[in-house]
């Protein structure tokens, strides 16, 4: 997928779907922790949802931007603040062809959820995929998170047959995937 930033889509007055740049990165970090601590914190101890960890991981995000990852970053904003933030790419799973891609992180801050940004950053993650000829999008989801498997059904993506055992933390966890067809009429969502 070309790193090439994208046109921003207004999705009401007050939230907007842009690119990703560099300077957003440290808000990005703060989306990234408040998300996790509320998200995981029932999976995962302290120290893996700490805003040290999530820090090390913003720090990677911003290495990817100068990189020119063939991911798309976006951020969803309100009223101009980062207040959620995507990622899709290639598909990396051993079963996976060009034709698809893989959203990487979703994520909006919990003071925004319930809001519409998670489903217009993931909406633009379809359009993203789609224009650059993918035909399926995937996306990998913890087992027990029961919130984020409701999101992505809402959004139509089903779970298919593929489970995966990982470690995070020092916490064995299994993940489940989830795929769209991007073939036919725009989801609804």
């Amino acid at each position: 997928m070309s790193p090439q930033p994208s046109s921003t889509t207004l999705i009401r007055s007050d939230q907007v779907v842009r690119p990703m740049i560099p300077a957003d990165t440290p808000a990005v970090s703060a989306v990234l922790a408040d998300a996790w601590k509320d998200s995981y914190s029932d999976w995962l101890p302290s120290a893996a949802v700490s805003r040290a960890a999530v820090a090390r991981r913003a720090t990677i995000l911003a290495r990817q931007l100068r990189s020119g990852s063939p991911a798309q970053h976006l951020v969803g904003t309100v009223n101009g603040a980062v207040c959620g933030f995507a990622i899709v790419g290639p598909g990396r799973d051993e079963d996976c062809s060009t034709g698809d891609a893989e959203l990487f992180s979703l994520y909006v801050a919990p003071h925004c959820s319930g809001s519409g940004l998670g489903r217009s950053l993931l909406r633009r993650c379809v359009s993203e995929a789609r224009a650059l000829g993918c035909t399926r999008l995937l996306v990998w989801v913890l087992k027990d998170n029961r919130e984020r498997r409701a999101f992505f059904r809402r959004c139509g993506l089903r779970q298919d047959s593929v489970r995966a055992a990982t470690e995070f933390g020092g916490t064995a966890l299994t993940k489940v995937r989830y795929s769209m067809s991007l073939t036919g009429a725009t989801p609804a969502f």
